[in-house]
């Protein structure tokens, strides 16, 4: 996998437009026809995180609008990476320029990560916050995978 597919991978997962796995297949359509529906990878991963964390309905309802807060401001930030995954530096200069544009983005990323991390501890347990960091770890993984079937 090269650096442009990984960083169209990683902006892809995180900016939670992906479906609930694959978009409901159509017989009229071939697969790659499907259109992305945002609004539907974000109900599905919120259900994933929710499910696979256990969340009560309390506190999937304490969570999520800081969840969605958190998925919003990093959603600029996700957009920067696929200008980045999209350049074609010419020479070492602008190699080194977008490395330095990357690493730049993942310390960002993962500041609002931390941030929002206190965040939802406040409404949720730490315990609960961790079930859901390692729900939406999971979540980015099985996205990347069936991306990368479909490329297939």
């Amino acid at each position: 996998m090269n650096i442009k597919q990984f960083f169209f991978i990683l902006a892809l997962m995180l900016t939670t437009l992906t479906v609930n796995a694959q978009p409901p297949k159509h017989n009229d359509r071939p697969d790659k026809e499907h259109k992305f529906n945002p609004e539907q990878f974000a109900r599905a991963q919120e259900a994933f995180i929710v499910k696979e964390a256990q969340l009560t309905q309390q506190e999937a309802a304490a969570l999520m609008p800081v969840f969605r807060e958190m998925l919003q401001k990093q959603r600029t930030l996700f957009r920067q990476y696929r200008q980045c995954a999209q350049a074609k530096p010419q020479n070492d200069k602008e190699a080194t320029k977008l490395l330095k544009d990357v690493d730049d983005l993942d310390l960002q990323i993962k500041k609002i990560e931390i941030e929002y991390h206190a965040k939802f501890c406040k409404v949720i347990s730490p315990m609960k916050v961790y079930q859901v960091h390692k729900a939406m770890n999971k979540f980015k993984h099985i996205t990347m995978e069936r991306v990368a079937k479909r490329k297939n």
